[in-house]
């Protein structure tokens, strides 16, 4: 369904970016672990679907414009990513539920990983 816009990007940059092994933990013991960008997209466009019904629109239509961001160059929607979940997180969305924060932490620490791995913002 999305193939398209993920073949733009090189497997050699995915693989820098989130590891070529990372699993994908259970959500109710461990934070969300990424494999690749794609994975990332899908989480943004989940986590606007749950801002959306607690009526937090604004961080919602925030979060969805940085999904958008997927078909363009990996860093560029990685920061932007990055960005929208740091205002989720400094809005202290008591509306969440634990799981739900712990995977918005563990992805923001995946993004400024992987930015650092290649030497990046």
């Amino acid at each position: 369904m999305w193939a398209e816009p993920w073949k733009r990007l090189s497997l050699k940059m995915e693989s820098a970016i989130f590891g070529s092994t990372c699993p994908i933990n259970d959500l109710k013991m461990n934070p969300r672990t990424l494999r690749n960008n794609e994975e990332l997209f899908e989480y943004l466009v989940q986590l606007g679907e749950s801002l959306q019904v607690h009526q937090k629109s604004e961080l919602a239509e925030i979060v969805n414009q940085a999904s958008r961001f997927a078909s363009g160059s990996a860093s560029e929607f990685m920061h932007e990513a990055q960005a929208a979940l740091e205002l989720v997180k400094k809005d202290q969305p008591e509306y969440l539920s634990i799981d739900e924060i712990k995977d918005l932490e563990g992805v923001i620490t995946q993004i400024r990983e992987a930015f650092q791995k290649i030497g990046g913002a």
